[in-house]
């Protein structure tokens, strides 16, 4: 059954400061020792200023006007975050894209208005919500249709180089739980129909 995705960005803190502090730590003091003297007293303000990022979600409906989870307007996958009303309520979130895909396997993948649900990966660890949105995107995509993704959030870049597209880029486990998942969906419909 075909359904309409909606991609948000959300910006949140700089990454800098969402970090723990040992690793700042250890971060600075690496910066430190390899940076060039001249450049030196630069490490600390540009440590502060790195580039904010997004946090993306997706949903099967436009407007979010309340201040709480309505199940009965769509679908609506959290990817490791806190409900978000949206424009005109919230001005801060900005749509990234929409299009079409299959709800089923949307739903497949991951349970849709359940604030915990991991999409199969572990935060921070296999991937972050730019990976958990891909994930559910990639019923956007099939055969001949490159699935949506949240490229274009700031900190995309960053994190697909840490964790690939679609998580997991560094475990072989959590890659292959992911092609297993797809394989099996593509069985239980019968289709041959190639998920991202």
């Amino acid at each position: 059954m075909a359904a309409t995705f909606f991609v948000w960005a959300d910006r949140v803190r700089p990454l800098w400061g969402a970090l723990p502090e040992a690793l700042r730590q250890s971060i600075s003091g690496f910066l430190w020792r390899t940076t060039p003297g001249f450049l030196r007293r630069a490490v600390p303000e540009f440590l502060r200023r790195i580039t904010p990022v997004d946090h993306t979600w997706v949903t099967t409906y436009q407007s979010v006007s309340t201040h709480h989870l309505n199940p009965s307007a769509g679908d609506y996958w959290h990817c490791h975050g806190f409900f978000r009303a949206t424009p005109p309520e919230n001005p801060a979130v900005r749509l990234l894209r929409q299009g079409t895909g299959d709800i089923e396997f949307a739903r497949y993948i991951a349970r849709p208005n359940a604030p915990d649900e991991d999409v199969g990966l572990r935060y921070g660890v296999d991937g972050v919500c730019h990976q958990m949105a891909n994930r559910i995107l990639s019923a956007t995509g099939g055969n001949d249709t490159v699935p949506l993704t949240v490229k274009g959030a700031e900190g995309y870049t960053l994190s697909v180089a840490a964790y690939g597209v679609y998580g997991g880029k560094l475990n072989r486990a959590v890659k292959r739980r992911w092609a297993k998942r797809k394989e099996e969906w593509k069985r239980q419909r019968g289709e041959g129909k190639d998920y991202e």
